[in-house]
């Protein structure tokens, strides 16, 4: 019986958290600080569709994909 009142009340607890957290993001949820990565995929000269970057990005994915030890 006294397992049941637990099990309920933490049940209720996690709604009620999940409840209250509905809008927040995941960085506000988990208490970190936002970062901003400002200038770190930013390249001079890209065009509109930012397609230096997007190539840029994919080139350094496909890198640390291949080569996962790091």
């Amino acid at each position: 019986m006294l397992f049941e009142a637990e099990f309920s009340k933490e049940i209720e607890r996690q709604i009620a958290e999940k409840a209250s957290n509905k809008n927040k993001s995941l960085v506000e949820r988990l208490g970190m600080e936002k970062k901003k990565t400002g200038g770190r995929f930013k390249i001079e000269g890209d065009d509109e569709n930012q397609t230096l970057m997007w190539r840029s990005l994919m080139k350094d994915c496909s890198f640390y994909f291949d080569v996962p030890t790091i």
